[in-house]
C-alpha cells in the first residue's frame, strides 16, 4: 500500500511538472500615442507711458516705458508676435499715435520688441512700416515678452488742449500670437 501511495504521489508530481515544463508566453507590443497641437495662451498689460513733458523734460529727450505680456505656447510650437498698428494709426507719416478723445490733439509713439528704440514691432503689413512680429517658440510653460515704448521728443504741435488740464491721449493695438 505504501508503494502504491508513493507511485501516487510520483505520478501526480511528474503529471504537475511536465505541464509546466511545456507552458509558453507568447508576447507583443502595444503602441500608446496622444497628438497635442500648437496651442498659445496670451495676457497682455497695458503700456502706461505716464506724464510726458513736451515742454521740459521731453523737449529733447523721448520718454520711454515698457510692459509685459504673458505668452504660453505647447513646447516646441513655432509662433510669431505681432502687434497692429493701433486704432489711431496716421497714414500720412506711418506712425503709430494715441488721441486726446477730441481726434484734434494726437500724440505719436513708437513699440519695439527689442532693448529700447531697438527692433521695431509690428505685423509685417504696410501699415505698420512692414516691421516684422517677433519669433517665439513655446517652452510649454508661461513666458514674460517684454514690450518697449517710445513717445518721441518735442511733440508741441500735436497738442489741441480745449480746456483739459491734462488730457488723457490713448490708442488700442492688437497683440496677436500666431501659431
Amino acid at each position: 500500500m505504501r508503494t502504491s501511495i508513493r507511485l501516487t504521489v510520483l505520478a501526480a508530481a511528474a503529471l504537475a511538472l511536465s505541464t509546466c515544463a511545456f507552458a509558453t508566453t507568447t508576447t507583443a507590443t502595444m503602441n500608446v500615442s496622444a497628438y497635442v497641437p500648437a496651442a498659445c495662451t496670451l495676457t497682455v498689460n497695458p503700456l502706461a507711458f505716464g506724464l510726458y513733458d513736451p515742454i521740459a523734460v521731453n523737449l529733447t529727450a523721448p520718454k520711454h516705458a515698457q510692459t509685459s505680456l504673458f505668452v504660453t505656447c505647447t513646447g516646441g510650437a513655432p509662433a510669431t508676435i505681432t502687434m497692429g498698428a493701433g486704432a489711431n494709426w496716421v497714414t500720412a507719416s506711418n506712425t503709430r499715435s494715441m488721441i486726446d478723445g477730441t481726434t484734434l490733439g494726437i500724440l505719436n509713439y513708437s513699440l519695439f520688441s527689442g532693448a529700447v528704440d531697438s527692433t521695431p514691432w509690428g505685423d509685417a503689413t504696410e501699415a505698420t512700416n512692414s516691421a516684422a512680429g517677433l519669433a517665439y517658440t513655446g517652452l510649454g510653460n508661461t513666458s514674460t515678452v517684454t514690450v518697449y515704448g517710445t513717445i518721441p521728443g518735442a511733440q508741441l504741435s500735436t497738442f489741441v488742449n480745449q480746456g483739459a488740464t491734462q488730457p488723457l491721449f490713448t490708442d488700442t493695438v492688437t497683440v496677436s500670437v500666431i501659431y
